[in-house]
């Protein structure tokens, strides 16, 4: 049975970090889209918030090289390093996250 994408339950689409990053990286996401989730501003893209909280927030904790993609549909071909990659879908996007 496939997996049901919603808000509390994310769907793992690829990764290869530890699963106490994954978690982190997940929560990071849902905190963004709870808070940035009803702002309107003229001449902002809300994807792009969301890539750039859960961005600032890695870089924070775990310094520097953190890249982050946010949306409804894109495609994809990265480098990034070993233990450093996630493509998941949380509510009505895909975020992908890697650190090069």
């Amino acid at each position: 049975m496939a997996q049901v994408n919603t808000f509390e339950n994310p769907v793992i689409k690829a990764t290869d970090m530890d699963q106490k990053l994954l978690k982190e990286v997940i929560e990071h996401a849902k905190d963004a889209l709870r808070q940035l989730g009803g702002k309107k501003e003229s001449g902002s893209c809300p994807e792009r918030e969301v890539a750039n909280w859960i961005k600032e927030k890695l870089d924070k904790d775990h310094p520097y090289g953190w890249n982050c993609v946010v949306g409804r549909s894109f495609g994809s071909h990265i480098v990034h390093r070993t233990k450093n990659y996630v493509f998941f879908q949380v509510a009505e996007l895909s975020i992908l996250v890697w650190k090069a």
